[in-house]
């Protein structure tokens, strides 16, 4: 029987020089996006249709989410877009049976999230770069 699916046994969880945060305070409704820079082949077709691929090398990536305005893990991630220092972040999700993972080492932020304030809670979307970009369905 399948179980129903769960967010909270999804985490996003980053590794940097001050220790291990799990990122909290995510919008209602937002979903965390993995994904490639670059296709894996690129084609090249001939003048008779002929087809070869040649294999891209480039297994850079994104980690995109959206966090409350109010989210505590901003702090750490508007911090981590100031400093110049890398770190590892890695999504686990444990409503998959072999546990999904997606990450990888030398993450920056791309650029600090835009601030909104209103009468209402903001959203806040962050970018992770990963330069080799790890995804696997185990």
């Amino acid at each position: 029987m399948a179980r129903p699916y769960d967010f909270n046994l999804v985490n996003l969880i980053v590794n940097y020089s001050g220790g291990q945060e799990y990122i909290t305070g995510f919008s209602n409704g937002s979903e965390i996006t993995v994904a490639r820079n670059s296709d894996k082949y690129t084609p090249h077709v001939g003048a008779k249709g002929d087809t070869s691929y040649a294999k891209t090398n480039d297994n850079s990536g994104t980690i995109v989410f959206t966090l409350k305005h109010d989210s505590p893990s901003n702090k750490l991630l508007s911090l981590l877009a100031k400093s110049d220092d890398t770190f590892t972040t890695q999504l686990v999700d444990g409503n998959d049976i072999g546990k999904a993972k997606a990450g990888g080492g030398e993450c920056v932020i791309m650029k600090p999230a835009d601030m909104p304030r209103g009468a209402e809670i903001g959203e806040r979307e962050w970018t992770i770069a990963v330069p080799n970009l790890d995804m696997a369905d185990e």
